[in-house]
């Protein structure tokens, strides 16, 4: 997938299901944001949310897909 300045702020899903929103480019770099923060998102401050999503995976668990047979 190629990703130009039309894409910014369009909401994208990865196979997990969580929906991101991306904010374009930096430095080579891709940024998204996801939509929805974790739980307990009170005990931070918005700027700290993105930090947890990069440094801290387990403390915004992913919403695992269950398949049915």
């Amino acid at each position: 997938m190629k990703l130009t300045a039309r894409d910014v702020g369009k909401l994208f899903i990865r196979k997990l299901g969580r929906p991101m929103e991306y904010l374009g480019e930096d430095d080579g770099r891709f940024l998204f944001v996801f939509r929805d923060p974790p739980r307990d998102r009170l005990a931070y401050g918005a700027d700290d949310l993105w930090m947890i999503e990069r440094h801290r995976p387990d403390a915004a668990p992913v919403r695992r897909e269950v398949r049915r047979a």
